[in-house]
């Protein structure tokens, strides 16, 4: 129930679902179909993650030094990150595929 568990988890199941994603939109190029994936999925964990401690928020258990809402903020900021992350994978692996296509 960690911070770092609880981000992984949802890095991990949001972003496996890419291929399906992907071949949603087969006429884009791979860069521009795993960014706007990240900003779909990034908008859709944003929208829980307000909704969340708005609800937090309202049983009053966020209060000034509160862990559950240090535990959420660095769960925020942990998502936030293992997106990045997982772009930068995303478009490493494109940009070698396009140098390898180009050396062809």
């Amino acid at each position: 129930n960690s911070a770092e568990a609880t981000a992984g988890r949802i890095v991990s199941l949001s972003t496996a679902m890419f291929d399906v994603y992907a071949a949603r939109h087969p006429d884009k190029a791979l860069a521009e179909v795993a960014q706007d994936f990240v900003n779909v999925i990034r908008g859709g964990f944003e929208q829980g993650y307000q909704e969340a401690q708005d609800i937090l928020n309202s049983l009053g258990v966020l209060g000034e030094g509160s862990p559950i809402a240090q535990g959420i903020a660095k769960t925020f900021e942990l998502v936030q990150k293992g997106y990045d992350d997982w772009l930068a994978s995303k478009l490493a692996v494109t940009s070698d595929t396009s140098k390898e296509t180009a050396n062809a």
